[in-house]
């Protein structure tokens, strides 16, 4: 495969993992947890496929380019996930809360 070809399949790849990130960042927006999971796996085998670069001196500054957007929207996902999380530790609190009173319930009424 010449550099070319090879220049222009990394450019085709980065934006590829551009496009998935704004995906995930999509789906943490929505709360699509399993969604943005499958996309992250994508992403994943295509980074695995992309580095180490074929040819570094041709494609570094299209490279830093593309990561340093993947790098900006990874915080914003980063954020988002986080905050998916504490709701999700907060409704598993309030759902345990709930569990305990009915149990409570049972105990002081017999039932």
């Amino acid at each position: 495969m010449s550099d070319k070809v090879t220049s222009s399949q990394v450019a085709a790849d980065l934006d590829q993992i551009v496009l998935l990130t704004n995906s995930m960042l999509e789906c943490a927006r929505s709360g699509e947890w399993e969604q943005l999971v499958q996309l992250e796996q994508q992403r994943r085998t295509l980074v695995e496929q992309v580095f180490p670069l074929e040819d570094p001196q041709e494609d570094v500054p299209f490279v830093i380019k593309q990561m340093e957007q993947v790098k900006k929207l990874d915080q914003e996902l980063l954020e988002l996930v986080a905050e998916g999380r504490a709701e999700a530790a907060e409704l598993l609190n309030k759902l345990s809360s709930g569990r305990s009173a009915i149990a409570a319930y049972k105990v002081n009424t017999g039932k």
